[in-house]
């Protein structure tokens, strides 16, 4: 079963985790450059304030995707995107939909753009961003950046994320009852 909700504070574990399984080339892309173990966790311990926002993609229950939104506080309200996916689960479709629904939370929390910074060498990414019609531009730094444009919020996008906070709550509840369900089944046995 795969289901797509926010992460609330108290799931930052489960976004460490993630990320922590996420390894070799996939968080040198992630992250822009090596990294290791603790700095993924004090990344983590910043997770879930009031600038941030998490969306998760859980397949059976694991949290196995996951956009990050970082909203400046500045008058430019721009917000930076970051985007993992495990490596086993690449290639379904899961960043295209933790993109989209990025956007829509984006506008609908009155940010006029998403901010993306990658490594050149990040084909995804990139393929990712062409998906919606972006141009990617190198920088001198090394890095190659998109900026892209929202619309104000409307009805629509408020209701898109309405909608989606609902059927992501009533994933986890079944996936809740059915992770619960087999573990009384397994005692059982």
């Amino acid at each position: 079963m795969l289901s797509i909700r926010k992460l609330t504070k108290k799931e930052n574990p489960l976004l460490e985790e993630h990320l922590l399984r996420v390894g070799g080339e996939d968080r040198v892309m992630r992250f822009m450059g090596g990294v290791n173990d603790d700095f993924i966790r004090a990344h983590c311990s910043l997770v879930g304030g009031p600038s941030s926002v998490v969306i998760g993609c859980f397949v059976d229950g694991t949290l196995r995707g996951a956009s990050e939104l970082w909203f400046e506080d500045d008058g430019d309200r721009r917000c930076e995107l970051a985007l993992s996916v495990e490596h086993d689960f690449q290639g379904q479709g899961i960043g295209t939909e933790l993109l989209r629904r990025s956007l829509v939370l984006a506008r609908n929390r009155n940010a006029k753009s998403i901010y993306i910074a990658c490594l050149p060498e990040n084909r995804k990414m990139r393929h990712l961003l062409r998906k919606f019609g972006r141009i990617v531009t190198r920088l001198d730094s090394g890095t190659l950046e998109a900026e892209l444009a929202l619309p104000a919020r409307s009805h629509l996008s408020l209701w898109q994320e309405f909608a989606g906070d609902g059927i992501g709550m009533m994933d986890a509840l079944v996936e809740r009852i059915t992770h619960t369900g087999a573990s009384e089944h397994r005692a059982a046995a």
